[in-house]
């Protein structure tokens, strides 16, 4: 499977949102605390654009995401 990856744009608050709350089901938390916690899930523009997340896809759908803060010179904080 060959992945790509694509830099996250305003338009994706929804799809970072949605990836957050389907990965904490993974675990095998309840359908129902999902969704009560898919409200907690907010995505800051700022975050993202003082940022750099980009997005993981494969064969055409997107699967997960990976971001760093930025410091002022630009450089990811590890």
């Amino acid at each position: 499977m060959k992945l790509e990856y694509r830099d996250a744009e305003r338009s994706d608050f929804e799809l970072l949102k949605s990836i957050c709350v389907r990965s904490k089901g993974y675990w095998g938390h309840p359908k129902e605390w999902l969704d009560e916690l898919s409200e907690f899930f907010e995505v800051n523009w700022d975050y993202v654009a003082k940022g750099w997340i980009r997005f993981v896809v494969a064969e055409g759908v997107t699967i997960g995401f990976y971001g760093f803060e930025l410091d002022e010179s630009g450089d990811p904080k590890l």
